[in-house]
């Protein structure tokens, strides 16, 4: 279970650019291809915040990453070779 800032936080080097958004379409993805569900959002920590989106994985095939074709509209999944569309059903 994570969020982004977490992932971001953990991946982070110091040299990217708009790194949580980038983290963000990565995981929208991810989510739209079945390989993560959203969980309800996480306690808000400003009175005018709704809370931060929180993931689970429900699709763990290896340890490889899955590659976010956008121009093909699907994932590929290196540790099983299958391809799996993205729907757009998720947001970060």
């Amino acid at each position: 279970k994570f969020g982004l800032r977490e992932i971001v936080q953990l991946a982070q080097s110091g040299q990217e650019r708009a790194a949580l958004s980038t983290v963000g379409k990565f995981v929208t993805a991810l989510a739209g291809a079945g390989y993560l569900t959203p969980l309800r959002r996480h306690q808000p920590t400003s009175p005018t915040s709704n809370g931060e989106r929180r993931w689970v994985l429900v699709r763990d095939t290896g340890p490889a990453t899955p590659i976010v074709r956008r121009g093909a509209g699907c994932v590929r999944d290196r540790n099983t070779g299958e391809e799996y569309p993205i729907a757009q059903r998720h947001r970060s």
